[in-house]
């Protein structure tokens, strides 16, 4: 829901961001999701229960990319849930463990599952790249990123920090 601006010269995407919002408590319940997952022993199980709650997240942001792809400017609630989409991906990132001190020697199972989601949020800021609200998410997400799964993808693939997100990468 888009806020009523007092001053007409107010950006409503940023006010719509900043302050406490009712979408602070679903931010809250994605990391907790995650924090839950996080806690389940069995990787296949972990995995399923991983990729059922990205699911729904991917599917969203690549339905508004598609959508802008096809030439229909989104509207600013639009662009908004694109927003709240790429922090939930985020806060479920949030919710697993940092890596501790010692650095893994293998890669948990869960990372593999982390590259749709974050490919989904590369391809959603290149769309939505003329919105402040969205590159500024993916800021967001970018440092949960680099802070709880790189660290174990890097070990699968050195060199890297994590899904398309390497110090070549141009899309910041």
């Amino acid at each position: 829901m888009l806020p009523v601006l007092e001053n007409p010269a107010d950006d409503v995407l940023a006010k719509a961001t900043t302050g406490t919002q009712a979408f602070d408590a679903h931010v809250n319940l994605y990391e907790s999701v995650g924090a839950l997952i996080s806690l389940v022993r069995d990787s296949n199980e972990q995995n399923i229960m991983l990729q059922a709650a990205f699911g729904p997240l991917v599917q969203e942001l690549g339905v508004a990319v598609q959508k802008l792809k096809s030439g229909v400017r989104p509207e600013l609630v639009e662009v908004l849930q694109v927003h709240h989409v790429i922090i939930a991906i985020g806060a479920l990132a949030r919710g697993f463990p940092e890596p501790g001190e010692v650095p893994p020697t293998s890669a948990p199972s869960w990372v593999a599952v982390f590259e749709q989601p974050s490919q989904a949020v590369l391809q959603a800021l290149e769309a939505f790249k003329s919105w402040r609200i969205v590159r500024d998410a993916v800021s967001i997400v970018r440092a949960i990123h680099l802070a709880n799964v790189t660290t174990y993808h890097s070990v699968a693939k050195p060199g890297t920090y994590g899904y398309g997100w390497n110090h070549r990468d141009s899309r910041e």
